[in-house]
């Protein structure tokens, strides 16, 4: 579990626009959360951190101490949820990354004790693992720098009068140009202006996957806890989803989280 000053500062960002006795209660929920964890009540401890979450504090180090109580539960699905969403804001943290790996082993172990095929895709979909592994800052840093490099190779290729420079300069000018594409995109994404799908993740083992988004629907295939998705729409209690192996279908919205 962490007490960070990283709190402090989004406790200040909230606290910016609330009222001065939201504010004392965000304080106050927190100090509760990390009192029941220390006193191993971890329900508790989950549903003040949840309760933080849901009043818009959005810390790595709170979903950390989240994903921690979730893993001393054994909910291994919840807190790869959680690993995940620290790591979106703070994508170089040695002690998340080496948590969700524990957490997915202590998956695997239990899959394998229960004779469930191991090769259930725990890796989160591409993109999603690319943007937590790279910052906004870094990423506007990209942007900036292909940007600048797209731009001068065009002025080159319309100032030189050498065909062969000419070419290089085109061939630059390409390469940078899908550069800035793919960093804008990213960037984009990263920040939440666009984004095609959410990538999930499955938080109860043997979840229905059905062909008809309703309670009479189709079973066709189950999803285990911890397997990553992404979600491509939602339709009443239902998303539908699909997984790296290329099943689609329908499935509950209390049986999978959003990362």
């Amino acid at each position: 579990m962490r007490y960070t000053s990283l709190f402090g500062w989004a406790f200040f960002a909230v606290s910016l626009w609330s009222a001065p006795v939201q504010a004392v209660s965000l304080h106050s929920i927190f100090a509760d959360a990390n009192a029941a964890y220390q006193h191993e009540d971890y329900r508790r401890a989950i549903k003040n951190y949840s309760h933080l979450v849901r009043l818009g504090v959005h810390d790595p180090d709170v979903y950390f101490n989240l994903a921690i109580a979730h893993a001393k539960l054994e909910n291994y699905g919840n807190a790869i949820r959680y690993f995940e969403r620290a790591l979106r804001l703070r994508p170089s943290d040695a002690t998340v990354q080496k948590n969700l790996k524990q957490a997915d082993q202590a998956l695997a172990a239990r899959h394998l004790a229960l004779g469930i095929e191991s090769a259930i895709q725990h890796e989160p979909p591409f993109v999603p693992s690319v943007l937590r592994r790279v910052s906004v800052s870094l990423l506007f840093t990209l942007v900036a720098v292909f940007n600048f490099l797209c731009f001068a190779f065009l002025t080159a290729r319309v100032l030189l009068r050498k065909e062969t420079w000419r070419l290089v300069a085109g061939v630059g000018s390409g390469v940078t140009g899908v550069g800035l594409f793919l960093a804008g995109f990213l960037l984009l994404a990263k920040t939440g202006i666009v984004a095609a799908s959410e990538d999930a993740v499955v938080l109860l083992d043997r979840a229905r996957i059905q062909v008809q988004p309703r309670a009479d629907g189709t079973e066709k295939g189950h999803a285990f806890e911890g397997e990553r998705a992404l979600i491509l729409k939602r339709h009443g209690t239902y998303y539908r989803v699909t997984f790296a192996d290329g099943r689609k279908g329908w499935i509950l919205t209390d049986a999978i989280g959003i990362i």
